[in-house]
């Protein structure tokens, strides 16, 4: 299993609780009066970089990936690195003669 896939793998997973937890937070508001704790919030921030880390290492653009951004939305770039560095595949160069 390539590292990329296994990263694919994780956004997967992440993707499906994030949902799961919106429907408790939903759940949550009804019963307390519209007030919510943003069980996924911080999920989603590392969603939001982990996608970004994997769209770069597969050959897209920042343009490509959030082409409109508010200014005070940028994503961080020092997380994103790091996730590309976790994932990153050795790559492994033949000559061929």
């Amino acid at each position: 299993m390539t590292k990329l896939y296994e990263l694919r793998e994780e956004l997967k997973r992440m993707a499906i609780e994030i949902r799961k937890q919106k429907v408790e937070d939903k759940e949550y508001q009804r019963r307390h009066n519209g007030n919510s704790f943003f069980f996924y919030r911080n999920l989603g921030k590392d969603y939001r970089h982990m996608h970004i880390a994997y769209c770069l290492l597969r050959g897209r653009t920042m343009e490509q990936i959030e082409s409109k951004n508010r200014e005070n939305n940028k994503p961080n770039t020092y997380l994103i690195n790091e996730y590309m560095e976790k994932y990153r595949e050795e790559t492994i160069c033949v000559n061929q003669v």
